[in-house]
């Protein structure tokens, strides 16, 4: 799969879900902040990983992308009932995508476990070179 498509399922993804609805809000102080975090840091470590070599040029454009989705998908959410615009959850948002990238951009040990190649069964590439 092209390293394209990860990024717009995420994507995808996060826009079905602040589209919709929410039947059972549970309050739990600010920890849904984690996960706008956590997730909008994984878009930018998708995204920014797109390009080689990563420089900081492409790393800010990443982080410009990333944080203008977040607060696009806030304003979205304004149309929808039951949901409302956050500005922390964009705060959030944004600092996720540029922790991530500050990361993944100084921290070579960050980057090159990110970019380990999984091992694969040795008798699947055989039988595949063979075909």
């Amino acid at each position: 799969m092209k390293s394209f498509i990860w990024p717009l399922l995420l994507v995808a993804t996060i826009i079905w879900a602040s589209g919709s609805n929410p039947t059972n809000p549970v309050n739990v102080s600010h920890s849904d902040k984690i996960i706008h975090f956590l997730v909008f840091g994984l878009i930018a470590i998708l995204i920014v990983r797109m390009r080689r070599p990563v420089t900081w040029k492409w790393a800010l454009i990443t982080f410009l992308i990333v944080s203008g989705f977040g607060a696009l998908d806030e304003l979205r959410q304004s149309f929808t009932p039951g949901r409302s615009v956050e500005i922390e959850d964009w705060v959030a948002d944004s600092l996720g995508a540029a922790v991530a990238i500050a990361f993944y951009k100084s921290l070579p040990m960050f980057s090159n476990l990110l970019e380990l190649k999984l091992s694969t069964n040795s008798r699947q590439e055989s039988s595949s070179e063979k075909n």
